[in-house]
Protein backbone atom coordinates (compact mmCIF):
# COMPACT_ATOMS: atom_id res chain seq x y z
CA UNK A 1 0.00 0.00 0.00
CA UNK A 2 1.33 3.22 -0.76
CA UNK A 3 1.84 4.55 3.07
CA UNK A 4 3.64 1.60 4.14
CA UNK A 5 7.29 2.40 4.21
CA UNK A 6 8.29 -0.99 5.52
CA UNK A 7 6.40 -2.71 3.28
CA UNK A 8 8.18 -0.61 0.39
CA UNK A 9 11.17 -1.57 1.41
CA UNK A 10 10.78 -4.94 1.55
CA UNK A 11 9.61 -4.91 -1.94
CA UNK A 12 12.77 -3.09 -3.06
CA UNK A 13 14.84 -6.03 -1.74
CA UNK A 14 12.33 -9.08 -3.70
CA UNK A 15 12.89 -6.72 -6.80
CA UNK A 16 16.56 -6.65 -7.03
CA UNK A 17 16.74 -10.40 -5.75
CA UNK A 18 14.64 -10.80 -8.73
CA UNK A 19 16.02 -8.61 -11.52
CA UNK A 20 19.34 -10.04 -10.24
CA UNK A 21 18.72 -13.63 -10.74
CA UNK A 22 16.81 -12.89 -14.16
CA UNK A 23 19.08 -9.96 -15.50
CA UNK A 24 15.07 -8.27 -16.43
CA UNK A 25 15.06 -4.88 -16.96
CA UNK A 26 14.17 -3.19 -13.22
CA UNK A 27 10.84 -2.10 -13.76
CA UNK A 28 11.36 -0.67 -10.04
CA UNK A 29 8.37 -0.85 -7.59
CA UNK A 30 5.07 0.35 -7.99
CA UNK A 31 2.60 2.08 -5.17
CA UNK A 32 -0.60 0.90 -4.86
CA UNK A 33 -3.80 2.71 -3.81
CA UNK A 34 -7.16 2.88 -4.04
CA UNK A 35 -9.10 1.05 -6.62
CA UNK A 36 -5.85 -0.81 -8.19
CA UNK A 37 -5.42 -4.62 -8.49
CA UNK A 38 -4.38 -5.99 -5.15
CA UNK A 39 -5.09 -3.07 -2.97
CA UNK A 40 -7.76 -4.74 -0.59
CA UNK A 41 -4.72 -7.18 0.73
CA UNK A 42 -2.52 -4.81 0.98
CA UNK A 43 -4.82 -2.25 2.42
CA UNK A 44 -6.63 -4.48 4.89
CA UNK A 45 -3.39 -6.47 5.93
CA UNK A 46 -2.61 -5.71 9.58
CA UNK A 47 1.75 -7.08 8.77
CA UNK A 48 4.02 -5.49 5.59
CA UNK A 49 2.60 -7.10 2.89
CA UNK A 50 3.69 -6.75 -0.95
CA UNK A 51 2.11 -8.58 -4.35
CA UNK A 52 5.68 -9.55 -6.47
CA UNK A 53 4.69 -10.09 -10.40
CA UNK A 54 8.21 -10.89 -11.69
CA UNK A 55 7.41 -11.13 -14.68
CA UNK A 56 4.36 -10.36 -17.14
CA UNK A 57 2.67 -13.24 -19.20
CA UNK A 58 2.73 -10.93 -22.22
CA UNK A 59 6.22 -11.34 -22.31
CA UNK A 60 6.70 -14.53 -23.97
CA UNK A 61 10.45 -14.35 -23.74
CA UNK A 62 10.33 -13.16 -20.19
CA UNK A 63 7.41 -15.97 -19.64
CA UNK A 64 9.87 -18.68 -21.34
CA UNK A 65 13.08 -17.75 -19.17
CA UNK A 66 10.99 -18.25 -16.13
CA UNK A 67 9.27 -21.27 -16.45
CA UNK A 68 12.72 -22.61 -17.56
CA UNK A 69 14.44 -21.90 -14.39
CA UNK A 70 11.62 -21.94 -12.07
CA UNK A 71 14.16 -22.52 -9.25
CA UNK A 72 15.94 -19.33 -9.88
CA UNK A 73 12.67 -17.69 -8.85
CA UNK A 74 12.35 -19.73 -6.24
CA UNK A 75 16.44 -18.77 -4.97
CA UNK A 76 15.39 -15.41 -5.22
CA UNK A 77 12.06 -15.23 -3.29
CA UNK A 78 13.99 -17.30 -0.77
CA UNK A 79 17.51 -14.86 -0.57
CA UNK A 80 14.95 -11.73 -0.33
CA UNK A 81 12.82 -13.45 2.30
CA UNK A 82 15.98 -14.13 4.18
CA UNK A 83 17.11 -10.58 3.65
CA UNK A 84 14.10 -8.94 4.86
CA UNK A 85 14.16 -11.12 7.92
CA UNK A 86 17.98 -10.56 9.02
CA UNK A 87 17.38 -7.01 8.08
CA UNK A 88 13.93 -5.44 8.96
CA UNK A 89 12.74 -7.90 11.60
CA UNK A 90 15.27 -9.35 13.65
Amino acid sequence: YHSSTKSHNMAKIMQRKVVAAFNFSNRHTKARSEGDRGVHLLKNTIAPCIITEPFFFSNDTETEIVLNNKSKLVDAYVAGIDEIATTMFS
